[in-house]
């Protein structure tokens, strides 16, 4: 193909999209519905790990690890 064939091509390419020189939205943190922010995991002194989440319906809980 003829060069400027080819960036003819390539030019209007680049002129036809229309998200062309438009910012991408950055989307806000995630909050959670209940209020506020939760902080898990969460390791004490003495190395105990506390883990919390918002599952109000819940009827069991279960939390698998890997590692010793």
């Amino acid at each position: 193909m003829n060069p400027l064939k080819l960036l003819l091509l390539f030019a209007v390419a680049i002129a036809e999209n229309p998200s062309w020189g438009k910012e991408t939205p950055v989307a806000e943190p995630l909050r959670p519905k209940f209020g506020k922010v939760v902080r898990s995991p969460e390791i004490d002194a003495e190395g105990r790990i506390t883990i919390r989440f918002h599952a109000p319906n819940a009827a069991t809980v279960t939390l698998l690890r890997e590692g010793a």
